[in-house]
């Protein structure tokens, strides 16, 4: 067996949709972005979006 010892790199985000089908997930995510946009007026749209993301 070899085991490959090279560090990984960021790899590629890929939303899970199933989540779309969980009104509890919705909810939260929409309460995240009103929250996120309260705090962040006047931000840069890239950067709102960069803290919307994370």
């Amino acid at each position: 067996m070899c085991i490959d010892n090279d560090p990984r790199g960021p790899g590629t985000w890929k939303f899970n949709c199933s989540l779309l089908h969980d009104q509890d997930y919705i909810l939260n995510v929409k309460q995240a972005i009103e929250e996120t946009l309260i705090i962040e007026e006047g931000v840069n749209a890239g950067l709102l979006w960069e803290a919307i993301k994370h």
